[in-house]
C-alpha cells in the first residue's frame, strides 16, 4: 500500500487552456483544498464545500483547478502528473461526495468542456458582459453580495 502525497498547491499565475477557436493564456489565482499525488503518476483533487456541490454542468472550480494543477505539476518529482480523480466533498445536502467524473473514459470530455466554458466566460468578460445568472433565485434572498448585483437589471432571472 502506497500512502498518497499531500500537497498544498497555489495555482497563481498564467495557465493555457484550449477551447474551439484553438489556444488561450488565461490568468488565474486559486488554491486547491487537496491534491494526493498517487504513486502511479495521477493526482486525486478535493474540493471542500460548507452546503452542497455545485452542479457539474455548471461549475469549473474543480475541473479548471485539475488543468492548471497538471501544468504546475509538471516535473515535479521528476515526473508529470494527470489528473485522475477529483471530486467535490459536500458538509451538507443530499450527496456528500461528487465525483467530476466517474469512469476515466469521461475525463477527456469533461475537461474539453470545462475549459470551453472557461474561454467563452472570459470572453464574455472582456467583451463587459457578465449577468448573473444564478441557478436557483431562491438563493439571491440570502446572497452575501445582494446590495451590489445586477439581476434586478437583466429581469427575472
Amino acid at each position: 500500500f502506497h500512502q498518497p502525497e499531500k500537497l498544498d498547491l497555489v495555482l497563481r499565475g498564467d495557465f493555457d487552456f484550449v477551447g474551439p477557436r484553438g489556444p488561450r493564456r488565461i490568468a488565474l489565482n486559486g488554491v486547491a483544498d487537496r491534491i494526493d499525488l498517487l504513486g502511479d503518476g495521477t493526482f486525486r483533487l478535493i474540493d471542500y464545500k460548507l452546503s452542497s456541490a455545485p452542479n457539474k454542468s455548471r461549475a469549473l472550480q474543480l475541473p479548471i483547478y485539475g488543468l492548471c494543477a497538471e501544468q504546475r505539476l509538471e516535473r515535479h518529482a521528476g515526473r508529470d502528473w494527470t489528473l485522475g480523480e477529483a471530486a467535490y466533498i459536500s458538509f451538507r445536502g443530499p450527496q456528500r461526495v461528487t465525483p467530476l467524473f466517474t469512469k476515466r473514459s469521461d475525463r477527456d470530455q469533461v475537461m474539453t468542456a470545462a475549459q470551453e466554458r472557461l474561454i467563452d466566460a472570459v470572453d464574455a468578460i472582456e467583451r463587459g458582459e457578465f449577468p448573473p445568472t444564478p441557478t436557483d433565485v431562491f438563493v439571491c434572498g440570502y446572497c452575501s453580495y445582494a446590495a451590489v448585483c445586477r439581476k434586478d437589471y437583466v429581469g427575472d432571472v
